[in-house]
């Protein structure tokens, strides 16, 4: 019996430029906004019209124990794990596993690129139990680049190979999360519609 719990899928929401401009992958799967980040971008964006981004939240380690892990892969789940923007994850043993009632699924997957500068990608299981992800700045989707929907992420198409990024191919699971279930915060929902006045104005 699966007694898993899902989060929305609302690419409305992380596809409005503020948002998108100023958010990454990892707070996509862990379905987080930051209302003080999203304003700042979108000040930002309205004084220059020629800037391309905000900056992204990046993921430090969290203690001396982390730096000292020399597996890149151990390490990122060691990050995920201790330093969640105050929403519990666990790690599951296996990719198949259920979570626990309450939580949903996430994944990390690496593009092995020469010696230890292994990139890193995060994707979560919506619920319409299809996959969704966010690449870097652009929209968050539930399609793959062959444009096909992500039912299992182990065979969708994530090989972003092109320059300057020409080894970026997310073809390797590094682990499986289960993430405490929630709803963006209504403090950033509220937002919006001041934020898109302000734009058409």
């Amino acid at each position: 019996m699966n007694t898993e719990n899902y989060v929305n899928y609302e690419p409305n929401i992380w596809n409005y430029e503020p948002i998108k401009k100023s958010s990454n992958c990892y707070q996509y799967m862990l379905n987080i906004l930051d209302k003080d980040r999203i304003l700042k971008c979108n000040n930002d964006l309205q004084n220059d019209k020629n800037k391309k981004n905000c900056g992204q939240i990046g993921l430090a380690c969290p203690d001396d124990k982390c730096k000292k892990i020399k597996d890149q892969c151990e390490k990122y789940k060691y990050i995920v794990e201790n330093n969640k923007l105050n929403r519990h994850v666990y790690t599951l043993n296996n990719y198949n596993d259920t979570c626990i009632s309450g939580y949903y699924k996430g994944a990390i997957f690496f593009a092995p690129l020469k010696e230890k500068n292994d990139g890193f990608h995060f994707m979560r299981q919506d619920n319409n139990n299809l996959w969704s992800h966010k690449y870097s700045y652009g929209d968050a989707t539930d399609k793959d680049l062959d444009k096909k929907i992500i039912i299992d992420p182990m065979t969708a198409n994530l090989d972003y190979n092109y320059n300057p990024d020409k080894w970026w191919n997310f073809n390797k699971l590094c682990g499986t999360f289960c993430i405490q279930e929630n709803n963006i915060d209504n403090k950033v929902l509220d937002i919006i519609p001041s934020m898109q006045s302000q734009s058409q104005s």
